[in-house]
């Protein structure tokens, strides 16, 4: 964690009081995310986690992509 990134939480009350609400600042969409990966990570073999998490990762967008009617140009 940079120093700098805490220090900038002493402002956000101030901040909000002055110019509203945050935005961009949720953390629930990457949050949820991690259970993604945890997921591909405890059906992995563990020999090259990294290389099993993205593969599925991939191929869940591929199917994604198939079943949103996606298609692929020439």
């Amino acid at each position: 964690i940079d120093k700098m990134k805490l220090h900038m939480l002493v402002h956000i009350p101030e901040d909000i009081r002055n110019h509203g609400p945050l935005v961009r600042s949720e953390t629930e969409v990457f949050e949820s995310f991690n259970g993604v990966f945890r997921l591909c990570s405890m059906h992995s073999n563990h020999q090259a986690p990294s290389k099993d998490i993205a593969v599925k990762c991939a191929r869940m967008d591929l199917t994604k992509h198939i079943i949103c009617g996606g298609f692929w140009c020439n």
